[in-house]
């Protein structure tokens, strides 16, 4: 299980497989970082007291560095940081705020920019960045092994309407299927 806990206490968790939990440790406390603990016993497997904000993917997790708010990738065998990667703020030192994988990449955009950035999870470097001209991108999700669908915000004359587009996952090419 994944478990993250804010101020307010701890939020649902996320199932790794029925012997493994993840519980992400985000509050005030001196124990801060990622747990992976046995939903059985309640046991701590291991501890990673470095990162926070977790996303658990297949066989992946990706998480914030406590540090800096670099994407770190975390090994969910082990609880090790396999790498860190400084992530291209651009929306005023904001972290990443949503993010989607596909194969060995990851995709990552912050709530109030239109930038999206794609970077190797094998080795954390970054493949490329994009402006995707979405003013404030909600969310970005797989469609198949070749593209990404990524939905937000576009400010207009008029105010803001949703758009999506649909992004070639190998250059960012993109094409609008929602406006």
């Amino acid at each position: 299980f994944l478990f993250t806990r804010a101020a307010h206490g701890l939020d649902a968790p996320t199932l790794l497989d029925p012997s493994h939990a993840l519980f992400d440790l985000t509050d005030g406390d001196t124990e801060q970082g990622l747990d992976e603990v046995d939903p059985r016993t309640g046991d701590v497997i291991w501890h990673n007291p470095n990162v926070a904000a977790c996303s658990a993917y297949v066989g992946k997790i990706i998480c914030l560095a406590r540090s800096n708010d670099d994407i770190a990738l975390v090994d969910p065998s082990t609880g090790a940081t396999v790498w860190t990667t400084a992530f291209p703020q651009t929306a005023g030192g904001a972290a990443f705020s949503t993010s989607a994988v596909v194969g060995d990449e990851g995709y990552f955009a912050t709530g109030s920019s239109a930038m999206l950035i794609a970077i190797n999870l094998t080795n954390g470097h970054v493949d490329w960045r994009h402006n995707t001209g979405i003013d404030s991108i909600d969310q970005i999700v797989p469609l198949d092994n070749t593209h990404i669908a990524v939905a937000g915000l576009v400010n207009g004359a008029d105010g803001s309407t949703e758009q999506v587009d649909s992004m070639a996952v190998a250059n960012g090419a993109t094409t609008t299927i929602y406006a």
